[in-house]
């Protein structure tokens, strides 16, 4: 397996993604993730990658549908699509004021309703249709760097997983959404 040192040999947490291996067992191709400190502004910094018995792991299951770092607090609701509220832990103050990460599908003119021009213009047709308005399959995981919030569920045909994630010691919370099974209709979906 590998581990990741840094330029004093202190072994560095990391995560290990997408982890592919030859026909002989040895490893083929992996996607290591983790925070590179104290990296000059114009300078670079050395992060050496060694064999070892063990190393880089990648995400688990945790309990509950709540994330955290230092900074924030998320957390998602199953019954709202799997929605999340976002609390800045520093303050105590909640940074959303409404479900937040939902989607929005809603279908679109074919032809601009006013100027009758091509479907370019993102013209819906109407509310359309929010993610809050059904349930979502909602799992924690965690890693040696972070945690994040997994969502599945059906919006209108297709099938969609967001990713909240919380890397420790990072003051940002990052959204990821992966749609599958687009009908080829003029859609907007936001």
């Amino acid at each position: 397996w590998l581990e990741l040192r840094d330029d004093a040999s202190r072994l560095v947490p990391a995560l290990a993604e997408g982890v592919r291996r030859r026909d002989d067992g040895s490893l083929a191709e992996v996607t290591l993730t983790f925070r590179a400190r104290d990296v000059p502004a114009l300078g670079t910094r050395t992060y050496r990658l060694r064999a070892a018995e063990f190393g880089a792991d990648g995400w688990r299951e945790a309990a509950g549908t709540a994330i955290e770092n230092d900074a924030y607090l998320v957390t998602a609701d199953p019954a709202r699509g799997g929605t999340v509220s976002v609390t800045d832990k520093r303050t105590g103050t909640r940074v959303l004021t409404g479900p937040g990460n939902e989607l929005v599908i809603q279908d679109e003119y074919a032809q601009h309703p006013r100027h009758g021009e091509g479907p370019w213009h993102l013209s819906p047709k109407g509310p359309g249709l929010g993610s809050a308005a059904g349930a979502a399959a909602v799992r924690a995981e965690r890693c040696a760097i972070g945690a994040r919030l997994v969502a599945t569920f059906g919006l209108d045909g297709l099938e969609v997983t967001q990713e909240t994630v919380l890397w420790d010691g990072a003051r940002r919370v990052e959204f990821r959404t992966h749609v599958d099974g687009y009908t080829g209709r003029d859609r907007l979906l936001r």
